[in-house]
């Protein structure tokens, strides 16, 4: 399940990775008064988040990381997996800059 509020936001490179990598998930998007009931059970008490055999993963980086190991999109070697962490964080960089305009 990928849980995060109704929007894109980091939560659409999660989608989209899973969808690239064929991986059918369910994904669940919360209004803000649902977020403040949920926010509870969840360990993190964050969104985005993945939840994988009743386990929280949270935080889009690790999630994406854990995505990109689990289906085979992170890369054939270490350099590969540099390259595409490097990318990563360019474009978080560029959502944290965007949000904050």
């Amino acid at each position: 399940k990928v849980l995060y509020f109704d929007a894109k936001g980091r939560a659409e490179v999660i989608r989209l990775a899973l969808t690239v990598a064929g991986q059918d998930f369910e994904d669940v998007r919360y209004v803000r008064e649902e977020w403040e009931k949920v926010k509870p059970t969840i360990p993190q008490k964050q969104l985005s988040c993945l939840q994988v055999d009743g386990r929280y993963i949270p935080q889009s980086g690790a999630i994406m990381r854990y995505v990109g190991r689990a289906f085979g999109l992170y890369g054939a070697s270490n350099d590969e997996s540099t390259s595409i962490d490097v990318v990563f964080g360019a474009t978080d960089d560029f959502m944290r800059n965007l949000i904050t305009m």
